[in-house]
């Protein structure tokens, strides 16, 4: 099946799952529509902060955030599409 995942570039990691689910594993999202409207919920979330006085201009400004498509399997992992390195995440 196939999914997708918001990520996040990290400097000693590279390329991550950035989110997580209540029960602690990465959070997947059936349409990139899906996966958007998560991301944007949390961009409305910084500006209602910024409004209140809790959080910088700057920083509502920036989305680090990303969005690529990955293929699950049935254990319960997924691979990421476009990576070549070895092993799964869970999900």
């Amino acid at each position: 099946m196939n999914a997708y995942c918001i990520f996040m570039d990290t400097v000693c990691e590279g390329k991550i799952p950035a989110w997580r689910s209540d029960s602690g594993g990465f959070l997947l999202h059936p349409t990139d529509r899906e996966a958007q409207l998560e991301i944007a919920d949390d961009v409305m979330e910084r500006l209602f902060q910024f409004q209140q006085g809790e959080r910088d201009f700057e920083d509502i400004l920036t989305i680090e955030d990303f969005i690529e498509p990955v293929t699950t399997r049935d254990d319960g992992t997924f691979d990421m599409l476009w990576s070549f390195e070895l092993g799964a995440y869970p999900y």
